[in-house]
């Protein structure tokens, strides 16, 4: 309202799995569809809208226009670092930092949009790359606790262990987090975790009914877990547990399933959730 002429333009995962839908709102001029880094720069040099891979918006006619797809930034690596300095207190220190070193995922659970944005595939920072803006956070930045926001960071166990052993031998001193699968952790993985850092590590366990876990295509079951969650408390890494009730299908017996397991393997945290029907799940 103060600023007419300024142009509103909103992406991210709702409005690149429904752009149609998201822009019909009337309240956007561009939706950004999938990775935004380049369909941004386009927009703010001032290329010609019609020539930018990637939007969804309307012509002075009112018609919506649906670009081509921009498709995947093929090198990561050639995306600068994020501009943190609006994020520093007066002395120039930020206490959490988070960082992205791979985008996508290859799993298949119907209740994740993931698989939607990322096409099922999973690209990669190069080791140096992440160990560059890891030591650019806390030597420059001051960061001392770092959140690896990556889908499975674990996924890539070479390359997870490369990272870590970078941490140490940079002498780092950090403490960071991350989210990963149960099947993605083994005894040497969480012990070098623990060992550069680690102080929680978050999977998704979603239901205690093996029956849940068959139909939303998680790929696991109860009893591995039991397993993997004894292993992570042996190394003694803190842990969370994604825990969700409401799937299509699913029985009180199953909600009672969840609700046993939950107390039976008894996670540091619980982050309890009930399903949610997101566009592209």
């Amino acid at each position: 309202e103060l600023t007419p002429d300024a142009k509103l333009i909103v992406g991210g995962t709702h409005p690149t799995l429904d752009p149609i839908g998201t822009i019909k709102t009337g309240f956007y001029d561009y939706v950004v569809r999938g990775e935004g880094e380049y369909t941004m720069l386009d927009i703010v040099n001032g290329v010609d809208v019609r020539q930018i891979r990637g939007i969804t918006f309307r012509d002075k006619d009112g018609a919506i226009i649906n670009n081509e797809d921009r498709g995947f930034v093929e090198e990561l690596d050639s995306l600068p670092f994020p501009q943190r300095d609006n994020f520093c207190s007066g002395n120039g220190k930020i206490d959490v930092g988070a960082i992205i070193t791979s985008r996508g995922c290859p799993f298949q659970c119907t209740y994740c949009a993931s698989s939607q944005i990322w096409d099922k595939k999973v690209r990669y920072r190069s080791v140096d790359n992440v160990l560059e803006e890891l030591e650019y956070m806390v030597k420059c930045k001051g960061v001392s606790l770092i959140r690896f926001q990556d889908d499975t960071f674990t996924f890539n166990k070479k390359r997870a262990i490369e990272i870590l052993e970078g941490i140490l031998s940079k002498g780092l001193n950090i403490k960071w987090t991350c989210d990963t699968r149960i099947d993605k952790l083994d005894k040497e993985m969480l012990q070098i975790m623990k060992e550069s850092g680690c102080i929680r590590v978050k999977v998704g366990v979603e239901s205690g009914s093996d029956e849940v876990l068959k139909r939303i295509k998680k790929g696991l079951t109860v009893e591995q877990i039991r397993k993997a969650v004894e292993m992570i408390k042996e190394v003694d890494i803190p842990l969370t547990a994604y825990f969700m009730i409401g799937f299509p299908g699913e029985t009180d017996e199953d909600v009672r399933k969840t609700i046993r397991f939950a107390d039976d393997i008894k996670a540091d945290y619980n982050s309890l959730s009930i399903v949610a029907p997101y566009f592209g799940t």
